[in-house]
């Protein structure tokens, strides 16, 4: 911090600085990690396959938003919290 007064003005100065040593940003690793399971491409497909209604066989009706995307994150591949492989 650092201050500069005249008999008219006062100026502050402040500074920060962030040290966050060997941190990473844990977004970029969860989205790296999902393309690595599974491309972007695969997911719109499936997602779409899903939401269309297209996945009745695999017990999986159409129109839902949320069960579409659960469908396209879990039914072919890619990683849930919780289970063995994380």
């Amino acid at each position: 911090m650092g201050e500069v007064t005249t008999p008219r003005l006062t100026s502050r100065f402040y500074t920060a600085q962030q040290r966050s040593g060997n941190s990473f940003d844990t977004r970029f690793l969860a989205l790296n990690m999902m393309r690595a399971a599974k491309s972007d491409a695969d997911w719109v497909r499936d997602y779409e396959l899903a939401f269309m209604g297209l996945l009745i066989s695999r017990g999986i009706s159409g129109g839902d938003h949320e069960v579409a995307r659960r469908a396209a994150d879990g039914v072919w591949g890619l990683h849930q919290s919780g289970t063995e492989t994380i």
